[in-house]
């Protein structure tokens, strides 16, 4: 008897292939509990092909939504969470270049990076001697 669209079961490569994404995004899906599998002895896995999510393809280039200048509008794509990480990530990041700056009088990057290595490693080391 054939497998019909709604019982037929796919592997993680099949699923992958068929949603057009990384057989390791498959996996973390898996285990966040984002994918229902089923766990078929120690380590076969077998995904329900009519509960794969079809809607989360990446997007064509007709799909992308960009900006008046072109360029492609990131967060446009991306869900709630990963946009407020996202968002907060870079907060973090512009309030690191701030400090930079004002250690460095005003210049980004005004010491060659083997400066700033070695006063890392300096900091390090004075730090796990006392």
């Amino acid at each position: 008897m054939a497998a019909t669209i709604h019982n037929e079961y796919l592997t993680i490569a099949e699923a992958a292939t068929l949603l057009k994404v990384n057989s390791s995004t498959i996996r973390r899906w898996i285990k966040d509990g984002r994918l229902a599998a089923d766990h078929i002895g120690e380590r076969t896995i077998r995904i329900q092909r009519s509960l794969l999510p079809l809607g989360t393809a990446p997007k064509t280039e007709h799909d992308v939504i960009r900006h008046d200048d072109g360029k492609p509008d990131i967060a446009a794509t991306m869900d709630p969470e990963t946009r407020t990480r996202l968002r907060d990530a870079i907060a973090r990041s512009r309030k690191r270049r701030t400090a930079e700056r004002r250690r460095n009088g005003g210049h980004e990057n005004a010491l060659p990076s083997w400066v700033l290595i070695n006063e890392a490693r300096d900091e390090r080391s004075r730090r796990s001697v006392g």
